[in-house]
């Protein structure tokens, strides 16, 4: 029987996995380079260390500690912690600072540094203190280094959409039958990293052509758009002018998309009005961004 498609699906649970088995892992499958993920900057991730940390609200002798910003002075940024409840509440029990690089400072090549106020509380609260000095340590290198589940979901979506895979939901989607090679490779890029992947092929019928209609006419206008909106977002960004360099990366998205929405109408043999719509002003933009570039 005639093979439409295949509908994959996959979860990927809670993890914390080095970028470099991850970079490994891409290479051995041989996945293009452009795809493979880079490495967090460390003054991002030291913005992240902060929120994660507020959000997890964690506590010391049972009294709640806000991880509270204090901006960036020079080519430091830090953050204290201070407890807010029980009866040392407002009391700075440590912080942590970010040595933004810079080979004339001393400093170059410590990106960050945690110090606890042992002499701000009681003793018997020292233990807890070391505890969440080594958690910060921790979890700073794991964002540094580290992936999590968002950005390994992230780097399926992009593989099955290069595979110009319709999505369906959140980790669920249709790819023609053309394209098995690639969901070949993602099914095998997601199970190394221990996580399930379902594939079930979709026989040529009207049910499934339904299906694929009806998906490409809600999803590709959405793809288009968001062309058209980072068009407008570069004009604003870029008030002195759009450079090339800024044309290129929304015309790789573009070029893209407008292939996935061509080969849908094309395997389907429709035209999809919707996505006619959309795409005809994402070339309209594209072309006053492209004439706009210097």
């Amino acid at each position: 029987m005639t093979q439409l498609g295949t509908l994959v699906w996959y979860s990927v649970p809670p993890m914390h996995v080095p970028i470099s088995t991850v970079a490994a892992l891409m290479d051995s499958l041989g996945i293009d380079e452009a795809m493979r993920p880079r490495p967090a900057m460390a003054g991002h991730a030291f913005l992240r260390l902060r929120s994660q940390l507020h959000a997890e609200r964690r506590t010391i002798g049972g009294a709640l500690v806000a991880c509270v910003d204090k901006g960036r002075d020079g080519e430091e940024r830090r953050f204290t912690f201070e407890l807010r409840t029980g009866r040392h509440a407002g009391t700075e029990v440590g912080w942590a600072k970010f040595y933004y690089p810079n080979p004339r400072q001393p400093h170059a090549g410590i990106h960050m540094n945690v110090v606890m106020e042992f002499g701000n509380v009681p003793a018997s609260l020292r233990p807890e203190l070391e505890a969440l000095k080594t958690h910060t340590d921790e979890l700073f290198d794991q964002l540094c280094g580290h992936l999590d589940a968002n950005k390994v979901r992230t780097i399926a979506r992009n593989l099955l959409r290069r595979a110009h895979g319709l999505q369906l939901m959140e980790s669920f989607f249709l790819v023609h039958a053309s394209q098995l090679p690639a969901v070949e490779q993602v099914s095998r890029f997601l199970t190394g990293l221990g996580c399930p992947v379902h594939v079930l092929p979709q026989p040529e019928g009207p049910e499934v052509r339904a299906l694929a209609r009806d998906t490409a006419e809600a999803y590709l206008p959405g793809l288009l758009g968001w062309c058209v909106q980072e068009v407008n977002r570069t004009y604003e960004k870029r008030t002195r002018g759009v450079t090339m360099t800024a044309y290129e990366y929304v015309r790789g998205f573009y070029d893209l998309y407008m292939a996935t929405s061509g080969n849908w109408s094309q395997w389907l043999d429709v035209t999809l009005p919707h996505t006619a719509d959309a795409a005809y002003e994402a070339h309209v933009a594209m072309e006053r961004l492209k004439a706009d570039a210097r």
